[in-house]
């Protein structure tokens, strides 16, 4: 009786571990479940957000592109309506920006909400809670690399514009070489350049740069800022067509490179670009801008004032919309390249 006694409670401590043990598992499946549920929960919670950031992206994309299609057609610079959407408070709520359309239609004039501060409508509450900045440049304000190679001529091209050809790259490449001196750019590279661009053809994008050989990513993050991959020289109704750099907006980089590289290193460079500077924030005071290059021929050395406008601008062709939104923690970034008047697709697109 006593042995059967003892075997009996020996079972019931097994049954006991057994229970503990199954309770354990269950729990860890439990844990397990309610872990996957929570990680799906917060996949399908960003893949909203994510999906929403696209879309808010995309709406400041086509304000940008509504007040491109409206520019000043006389000249591109930082009294435009496109230029003064920086201004705006960095980041806008979708409604701001939906505000600032009706504004302007009601104006009469895209941008017209965009002329100061005091114009900006407060956005109306609302569940979203996205908002986007909107920046857009314009790619002239750089030198062009595309200039580096031989402008195409027809088989009966006379031997004026021939020369002229040749003249024209041998000025780019002399401005290119001011500006790798500026940057303190081993000038070998730029041969190195140039030799890359009549193997493989124009480049498409300035990251194409770090496929040169020696292009060093520090040289590249260098030259980025500084040079674009728009704008070839073009041979157009028997004439040469220049690309060219938009006075309004260049950088004092750019415009030493421009006027160190035409007047050949003759008199004071630095002096001429403070002077077209001050210049350009004199008319940011007026309320207006460089409309013509011929306004800068008394801040031009001699030599420079004769090729200028062959090389300088106040108007340009292609523009650059970086829209960035964000919802949440969930940032979405868009980036177009844009020719106004050319159609409707950018030339180059790109989501991050």
């Amino acid at each position: 009786m006593f042995r059967e006694t003892a075997r009996w409670r020996d079972e019931r401590g097994v049954a006991l571990v057994l229970t503990l043990i199954i309770v354990a598992l269950v729990s860890v499946l439990v844990l397990e479940y309610h872990f996957e549920a929570v990680v799906e929960l917060d996949l399908a919670d960003n893949y909203g957000s994510d999906v929403q950031a696209y879309h808010v992206a995309m709406s400041g994309m086509r304000l940008a592109r509504e007040l491109l299609a409206d520019d000043d057609k006389q000249s591109d610079g930082p009294q435009d309506n496109w230029h003064r959407i920086g201004l705006v408070p960095a980041c806008m709520p979708p409604q701001t920006i939906l505000m600032l359309a009706m504004a302007d239609s009601a104006a009469g004039s895209p941008g017209a909400g965009l002329a100061g501060p005091g114009t900006v409508p407060e956005a109306a509450p609302g569940p979203d809670k996205g908002c986007v900045s909107l920046k857009i440049k314009v790619e002239e304000e750089r030198l062009p690399t595309n200039a580096l190679m031989p402008v195409a001529l027809p088989e009966n091209a006379s031997e004026t514009l021939a020369e002229e050809a040749t003249r024209m790259l041998e000025d780019w490449q002399v401005i290119f070489e001011t500006l790798f001196i500026q940057l303190e750019i081993d000038s070998g590279l730029l041969d190195a350049l140039v030799g890359w661009l009549e193997d493989n053809g124009p480049m498409r994008a300035v990251r194409e740069l770090s496929l040169v050989p020696g292009f060093a990513p520090e040289t590249v993050n260098k030259l980025a800022p500084s040079i674009t991959a728009y704008g070839s020289p073009r041979f157009d109704a028997d004439k040469l067509d220049y690309p060219k750099v938009n006075v309004n907006t260049a950088s004092r980089q750019v415009l030493h490179a421009l006027i160190d590289g035409l007047s050949a290193g003759a008199g004071d460079v630095a002096g001429y670009v403070d002077d077209i500077v001050v210049l350009r924030q004199d008319n940011l005071l007026q309320k207006r801008q460089i409309e013509s290059t011929s306004e800068l021929q008394d801040y031009l050395p001699g030599e420079v004032q004769a090729v200028f406008d062959k090389f300088a601008t106040v108007k340009s062709t292609y523009f650059t919309i970086i829209s960035v939104a964000r919802v949440e923690d969930i940032e979405k970034t868009v980036v177009a390249v844009l020719k106004p008047g050319d159609g409707d697709e950018p030339i180059y697109f790109k989501v991050e």
